[in-house]
Parts: C-alpha cells; structure tokens; sequence
C-alpha cells in the first residue's frame, strides 16, 4: 500500500520528538531525563533511550500518559491552524483554596525561573507589580485578602482571611519572603504606566468604608508602606538593580531595567525566556494567569514587547529628569488619594 506524499511536512517533528522536548522544557532542572521517563511509562531506561534516539515511537497510550503526566497539551502539534495556541489555566484543574495555595504555585514559577540559563523576565502591567507587595507582610495580606474575596471567593467557601491575620501568619510569611528572594535574583525589565497605583488605592479605600478592619490604623499603615515602595522602585530605577528597601543588592541580585509605557493599554504580561525555552503568562481574572511555551505565540510576545520599548521611556540609569517626574507624580497621586 502506497503512502502519500510527506515533503510538506518532512521538517515537522515526530509526536515523540515533540512530546520529548516538551518534557526537557518543562524540566529543564532534570539531570537524567530517561530515567524520570522510565519511572513515567514503567518502562526501563533501555527502552526508552531507544525511544529518545528514535528507534522506537510511543504508542498513543504512552502519549497520552506523558502529556497527562507533564500537563502538556497535544493541540499545537495536532492542529491543523496556526492561529490555534494551546494554554495552561490552572483553576480549571482546581480553584485556590487558600492564600497558601496560590503562593506555592507562585513560588514553583519562580523557583523553576531561576533554574534556567540566563532567565531574563519581560514584565508589563497597569498596577503594582504582584512581586513588590511582598515587600511587606501587611500590604502582601491585604492582596491576599481582596483576591480571596473578589476572585478565589473564599469567603464563599467560609475561608476566612481577614487581612489583619494573614498579615502574621507563619506559612504565607514564609512563602512571601521566598518568591521575593526568587523575584529579586532574577534580571528583569519592566514596563509600567501612570495608573499603577490606582487599583491598590481605591480597593483600600473600599474596605476601609466597608468597615472590614478590625485594626483601624490598619488602611493608614498600608498607605505608608505604598509611599515607602514608591522610594524603594525610584532606588532600583536609578542604580538599576533590585533590593531590600534600607539594604545595599546582594551579590546574585538580578538586573531592575524599568520603561514608562505611555500609550499602550496592557493587563499583566510575563515573557520569561532562556536558553532551555520560553514561556508567556498573562493574568486573566487576576491574580490567575494563562501560561503557554507555543513557539509562535512567544516570538509574537518577543515582537509586541520590542515594540513596546521602542514607544516607552526609559527611567533607568541616567534618565534621572524622566524618573524623578515619573514618581513625583505617582507621589502626588498619593497625596490626592
């Protein structure tokens, strides 16, 4: 029996080889991926070297049981259209039931971020970016708690998560500190509007008319550390490194490159690349977020954020006229809210 013709697609890879790469990206920590492979499909390690060497193709049940295993998604390669990108959006798999549960997940991002080979993080957003709440447990608690009412609908769930308690606690201080430590080691540029404390602002005023602080000097504490966060980003702005708000950058802290974006209307973007891949994530129903490493999206990412810094101000190194108007206005905004 005669097969068609495959010239159009002789450069595509086989499922397997797509399959494989997949699971190198997706663990790119993995020493000895043969033998994780092996634990995987129950198989010993001989034969699935043969598999990696390509001598011998998965069956479509040891498929399936990798891309269920390593949450990867089959679509892009079986697809017909390129227009088709497949993405991960962890709550469909299951909501966050706790503040605890969403900062695990975040702190596995970035711990997996700083595994890779000259990871460098692309950032665009209108608010506060997520990783400088976590400056200080009381402003990183209250997020936790606006979330959990406006998104993850814990109240709901009869969770309670009263700012004033998340504040002390043990777990989330101790995962907050380690994002922010992963956060800080990793090189990055950013890409923030005007508009950037609006949100934070108006929800704290909400809640303090709602009456939901037990504490009432609570609202007036947060809206001083918003004010000492303003100096700490005019700091890593200008000497262009991050740090700890009073401390000098520790030896491994990552690059801080920092652009005023004028113009262009963004929710949170992520484009973190590297030598072992790249992947985008892009908050929707925020703080929850889309991931996908689809080749074709992360090069349109790639080009959305060249075109972005080609229209937005630099505020880092010697733009020191251009800094320090960006934040006395952000200051003034302060002052007026």
């Amino acid at each position: 029996m005669k097969h068609a013709p495959t010239d159009k697609h002789s450069t595509q890879p086989s499922l397997s080889q797509h399959l494989f790469e997949a699971v190198r990206l997706s663990r790119p920590s993995e020493k000895n991926i043969a033998k994780l492979l092996a634990t995987v499909l129950n198989l010993s390690e001989s034969a699935v070297y043969k598999k990696l060497k390509g001598e011998n193709v998965l069956t479509l049940e040891e498929a399936a049981t990798l891309a269920q295993f390593f949450q990867i998604s089959l679509d892009n390669f079986l697809l017909p259209t390129n227009a088709a990108v497949p993405m991960a959006f962890y709550p469909l798999s299951g909501q966050v039931s706790s503040p605890t549960s969403f900062l695990e997940r975040l702190l596995n991002n970035v711990e997996m971020a700083n595994q890779l080979t000259d990871a460098h993080l692309h950032y665009a957003t209108t608010e506060i970016p997520i990783f400088h709440y976590l400056h200080f447990p009381e402003l990183t608690a209250f997020k936790l708690f606006v979330w959990g009412r406006t998104t993850w609908e814990l109240d709901e769930q009869h969770v309670e998560t009263l700012p004033e308690d998340l504040a002390i606690d043990p777990a989330i201080n101790h995962l907050r500190e380690r994002i922010l430590e992963g956060y800080h080691r990793l090189n990055s540029t950013e890409f923030w509007s005007l508009h950037l404390l609006e949100n934070t602002l108006s929800q704290i005023q909400y809640f303090a008319e709602e009456n939901i602080f037990r504490d009432h000097s609570f609202p007036v504490l947060l809206l001083e550390q918003i004010s000492q966060l303003l100096g700490l980003q005019k700091s890593m702005a200008k000497n262009a490194v991050k740090h700890h708000i009073g401390k000098p950058p520790s030896k491994n802290a990552g690059a801080f490159l920092l652009f005023h974006n004028e113009i262009a209307h963004t929710n949170n973007t992520f484009l973190l690349t590297s030598r072992e891949g790249s992947s985008v994530f892009s908050t929707f129903d925020n703080p929850n977020f889309l991931q996908t490493s689809e080749p074709a999206f992360v090069e349109y990412t790639k080009k959305w954020f060249g075109k972005l810094q080609k229209r937005s101000t630099s505020l880092t190194h010697g733009a020191e006229r251009q800094r320090v108007r960006f934040f006395s206005k952000l200051e003034q905004r302060m002052k007026q809210g």
